[in-house]
């Protein structure tokens, strides 16, 4: 899905280096609405194994999982 301004795909693993970037950078900002993580979280390695389970899930249609430019994931498991 694309419009002039937003683009809206299926996540890859290659998105992970960019998130752990992204929740590196602005992990004070969203502290106040997150639970505790993992140290594995802000790792690369971390990332790509949360994204391979997003992956499996949206493959055996338990969810989907899409990334926009900003990162964000939008997750839906109750279609």
């Amino acid at each position: 899905m694309s419009g002039q301004q937003t683009t809206i795909r299926l996540i890859d693993v290659d998105d992970a280096a960019a998130i752990v970037e992204h929740r590196i950078r602005d992990a004070k900002a969203f502290a106040p609405w997150e639970p505790e993580q993992p140290e594995s979280f802000y790792t690369v390695e971390g990332q790509r194994a949360r994204i391979e389970q997003m992956l499996e899930g949206y493959r055996g249609v338990r969810g989907l999982a899409f990334s926009g430019q900003w990162f964000g994931r939008f997750f839906h498991a109750a279609i």
